[in-house]
């Protein structure tokens, strides 16, 4: 019976553990140099090889504590459309940022140490491909200056990652593989891939809170259909303002042809909540649909424009 009530006691206490790591998550002051919490987003606008590409929404979408009193941020992110691509972000005790798909790796990476001074480094990983042959993925505070950022001012500190054959305490003798600029009010703001093709996406806007930095519209990739007869091609797009939105947005959809066109919202299980209209056709240009969301959830929403198999997909925001 002793035992009994001692395990039940320790549930007890666990279970009050875990709801005060939750409150501390939600409510808890936003961390330097990652200042986002459930329902922020940021959008980021894509170059490849220095040429714009699109547009990147990443979202916020849950975050707990463990039992080491490290918060996890659940992130969802556009940048692998029209399916999610979900991640993850750590924050321990010390600020530290970790990262469970940086380089894809699948395992937690410090990618930020709020320790390190300019020309101070640290070991993401250490891998040994073989007896003979051991690597490392290091990173190296490289600068550190102030600016305005939105009109704000922030320390922001150049990180440089590499892959070398030692611990060295500096990347300059490695494998260059990133350029990371970090904010310290506003996370990432630029990154800079060093391996082909080189990617590097860079901070458009964001929403901390019920406040805006920047620019948070969010601009899908315009597909281009096969050519037709004529050999002139046809094209189709689609965007709503305002995104974040409340109780009403508007939907735009441009078209270089006439066509038919369905037009969905769906949630973040990827089910049909409405159907604004279906095979609809519409004259080629611009045209502006009024939607209102009615008794919808706050939350994170899919518009799916289709027409003749291609599809165009925009991420919304419902905030109440």
């Amino acid at each position: 019976m002793g035992n009994t009530m001692k395990l039940l006691t320790t549930f007890v206490l666990l279970i009050m553990l875990l709801q005060a790591g939750l409150a501390v998550a939600q409510d808890s002051e936003r961390t330097s140099y990652f200042p986002y919490q459930t329902g922020d987003f940021w959008v980021n606008e894509v170059y490849e090889m220095n040429m714009y590409s699109k547009d990147e929404r990443v979202d916020v979408i849950a975050d707990s504590v463990n039992l080491l009193g490290e918060i996890i941020y659940t992130v969802s992110s556009t940048r692998s459309r029209p399916n999610e691509h979900i991640y993850h972000i750590k924050i321990d005790s010390l600020g530290n940022i970790y990262s469970d798909w940086w380089y894809d790796k699948g395992d937690w990476l410090k990618i930020f140490d709020t320790s390190k001074n300019v020309g101070e480094a640290w070991i993401l990983e250490k891998d040994s491909l073989d007896e003979q042959l051991t690597q490392y993925e290091l990173a190296e505070v490289m600068e550190e200056y102030r600016i305005k950022v939105f009109g704000d001012s922030t320390t922001v500190k150049e990180v440089r990652f590499a892959r070398t054959d030692n611990d060295s305490t500096s990347t300059e003798q490695g494998y260059g593989r990133l350029y990371v600029w970090w904010s310290e009010k506003f996370g990432i703001l630029e990154l800079t891939g060093l391996e082909l093709p080189i990617y590097q996406p860079r901070l458009k806007g964001l929403m901390l809170g019920d406040k805006v930095y920047g620019d948070t519209t969010f601009v899908p990739v315009t597909i281009e259909l096969e050519p037709k007869t004529d050999g002139h091609p046809q094209s189709f797009d689609i965007r709503n303002y305002p995104n974040p939105f409340n109780n009403s947005t508007n939907f735009v959809i441009e078209t270089v042809t006439p066509d038919r066109f369905t037009l969905g919202v769906y949630d973040r299980l990827g089910r049909k909540v409405t159907e604004v209209f279906n095979s609809k056709e519409f004259a080629s240009g611009r045209h502006t649909i009024p939607w209102q969301a009615g008794n919808l959830a706050t939350g994170l929403y899919f518009v799916r424009l289709s027409s003749k198999g291609v599809v165009q997909i925009q991420t919304i925001t419902y905030l109440k």
